[in-house]
This record gives structure tokens, sequence and C-alpha cells, in this order.
């Protein structure tokens, strides 16, 4: 199972991300795809993807642009799961415990 989370993980683990991200004076801030395990947000990371925080950012303008973020990434990370390979730009992280089931 696949989570997305509106942060880089493991930056900002739970709720309010965006709020949390502006308040620590973050640069970058984004979206991460992960498998998910027991513990909240901890899973292996398969994507992220980030943008430049804005010195005028407010929490709805943030989470507008990781929403289009999370929309671009999600898509893309399931694909290499369904797959099991390597993007050129990335490389997913699968543990052996929790990697996808082999065909």
């Amino acid at each position: 199972m696949l989570n997305i989370h509106p942060s880089l993980l493991p930056q900002f683990k739970g709720l309010h991300t965006h709020r949390r991200a502006l308040e620590a004076g973050v640069k970058r801030h984004g979206a991460t795809v992960h498998f998910v395990v027991a513990e909240m947000d901890a899973g292996p990371i398969v994507m992220q993807d980030s943008v430049a925080v804005h010195e005028n950012d407010t929490v709805e303008t943030l989470a507008a642009r990781v929403l289009e973020l999370e929309h671009q990434i999600y898509p893309r990370a399931l694909r290499a799961v369904a797959l099991e390979h390597d993007p050129e730009k990335w490389k997913p992280v699968f543990r052996k415990d929790h990697a996808p089931p082999k065909r």
C-alpha cells in the first residue's frame, strides 16, 4: 500500500505540514510517496519532489503548489512500483520486508 504525504519526509510527519514548514522557515517543501508501515509516515520512500517556499507564501498558496506536485508524482510512483524499475532521474527505495511482490 502506498501513501502520499504533503512534506519531504522525514520532515513534518503527521498533520499541518504546510503551516509547520512555514513556521520552520524551510526553503523547500514538497510531497513524498512512501510505502505504508505501522509507524506513521515512516515507510520506505518511493518518490519525492519539492517546490520553493516563497517569502509571501501562506498555508493556502503553499498547499496549492504542493498539491500540484502530488498529482504529478503519485501516478509516476504507482507506475514505478507496478513495473519495479528505477526511472532515470530517481531511484525508489524498497526494503526487503516492504517490497512489492515479485510477479
